[in-house]
Parts: structure tokens; sequence; C-alpha cells
């Protein structure tokens, strides 16, 4: 069985994410730090907004008699 595609966010933009916001935090104090950990959440929501998930269809070449 193939494998299942990747989620529209992937683990390491995530953890990127995560990271990010944890060293705002800790770099610049607790306000601060939130206001930035929430400016790039809703940076990431924007950008997943402007680049939606996309996939292509096609014929499989291990499934010849598949239509698509």
């Amino acid at each position: 069985m193939p494998s299942s595609p990747r989620s529209r966010s992937s683990p390491e933009k995530l953890r990127a994410l995560s990271i990010t916001a944890f060293i705002g935090i800790v770099a610049l104090g607790v306000l601060a730090g939130i206001a930035v950990a929430v400016a790039l959440l809703i940076g990431n929501v924007f950008r997943r907004a402007w680049w939606p998930y996309q996939t292509t269809l096609g014929r499989a070449p291990e499934y010849p008699d598949s239509t698509t």
C-alpha cells in the first residue's frame, strides 16, 4: 500500500514555528514573545491560504489498468 500524502503542514514547519516562538518568548519576555508567536501563527495561516494544497492527476505506471 502506498504511503499517505503529507499533510498540509509538515511536522518540520510546525517544529520550526514552535522553536522560533519559544526563542521569542525567552529572548523578549512573555508578552512580547507571545506577540511574536501570534504573528508567526497568523503568518502561517496566510501562507497556507495563499498556497493551497495541490495534487496532480495521472496514471500510475505500476497500475496500468487504473483510470483517473
